[in-house]
């Protein structure tokens, strides 16, 4: 009967032990879709950053050819 309680205290440990694994496995499954929302967000933010840094650009180089062709 010993080692029946034995098996037995060690069943209990080892589904303890899963439904601790099964509670950190969804906890980091919601840490990673909130993380892959904030960079998708981030990605995009970036992306608007890029095309008004080429607007930007393009509009000091168009007034930098207007400033050249200025009379003297």
């Amino acid at each position: 009967m010993e080692k029946l309680e034995i098996l037995e205290s060690r069943v209990h440990e080892m589904m303890e032990w899963i439904r601790q694994l099964k509670s950190e496995k969804s906890r980091l499954e919601e840490e990673v879709k909130g993380l892959t929302e904030k960079f998708s967000r981030l990605e995009e933010e970036s992306g608007h950053w890029e095309r008004e840094k080429k607007e930007i650009r393009v509009r000091v180089e168009r007034i930098l050819g207007e400033i050249e062709v200025l009379p003297d």
